[in-house]
């Protein structure tokens, strides 16, 4: 004769349980499971654990101290300090800056929100019925000795650095510098905004830095543009206006119309226009 197999199943454990308790395993079947808080002495540090201060090392991140920066000359515009990063080592820094307020002794918070030296714009005029034009200015530098393809410049004003936030300084001083420079008065219906707040162009010698700034004009008279403004030592030789293509012929030669090498700044106002960037 064949059994089943089959047993009710809810007859023997309501067999095993006293009614109206209810089942328990005693406690010494309980076993730790992966939750299970661990006793406070099995805890072992692991290598998230603070080192002692005096095992901390400089990381690439870690700021020079002022004490390190010692002055080697101290002019009006330029400034030139020895970075002293150990003991018979010396890098030498070209600055605008002093030794308090130099790049290199800035900390993290400090050097996010520095101030660069001087803005950059890029120039975009749109004209009626015409294609976008990219304008330069043909400005001396005496440190080469030549006119060169130019952005229009300049350095932010102390009284620039009084406005609300960093990026309304910037556009004020570029508002101020096109004025000079190219004559360029900035309308209501013109684009005034920062590409990059602070560009370092040379910094294995110098922390001199520009931020870079986009304008685009609304305009239907070239005839206008200006360099008259020009303050101190500024002098100019005449504009250059590129269409998008010849902007980028000036990129692929890598000199300019004149057969001129020019500047990271001029260089960057090239490929941010013909890139569309600016749109």
């Amino acid at each position: 004769m064949k059994h089943s197999v089959h047993e009710d199943k809810s007859d023997y454990f309501s067999n095993q349980t006293p009614a109206g308790k209810e089942a328990r395993l005693p406690e010494d079947c309980v076993m730790p499971t992966r939750e299970t808080c661990l006793p406070e002495d099995c805890v072992k540090p692991t290598r998230e654990t603070c080192l002692p201060k005096d095992c901390v090392k400089p990381t690439r991140e870690t700021c020079l101290p002022e004490d390190c920066v010692k002055p080697l000359l101290e002019t009006r515009f330029v400034k030139v300090f020895d970075l002293q990063y150990e003991d018979g080592k010396h890098y030498y820094d070209a600055t605008r800056h002093s030794s308090g307020d130099i790049a290199a002794t800035k900390n993290e918070a400090a050097f996010s929100e520095m101030f660069p030296d001087a803005v950059s714009c890029v120039v975009i005029l749109c004209l009626p019925n015409r294609e976008p034009l990219l304008l330069f200015s043909y400005e001396y530098r005496y440190t080469v000795g030549r006119y060169l393809l130019s952005v229009p410049a300049g350095l932010i004003d102390p009284k620039d650095k009084e406005s609300s936030t960093r990026d309304e300084a910037l556009i004020n001083t570029a508002v101020r510098e096109l004025r000079e420079e190219t004559g360029i008065e900035i309308k209501s219906e013109d684009k005034v905004t920062v590409i990059n707040p602070c560009l370092f162009s040379t910094p294995g010698m110098t922390d001199e830095s520009n931020a870079l700034v986009c304008a685009v004009v609304h305009t239907d008279n070239l005839h206008e543009l200006s360099q008259k403004g020009a303050v101190g030592s500024e002098k100019f030789d005449g504009f250059a206006l590129f269409t998008k293509e010849e902007a980028a012929a000036v990129l692929r030669n890598g000199v300019d119309p004149n057969g001129h090498f020019y500047s990271v700044y001029t260089l960057a106002a090239l490929l941010y226009f013909v890139a569309d960037l600016w749109k």
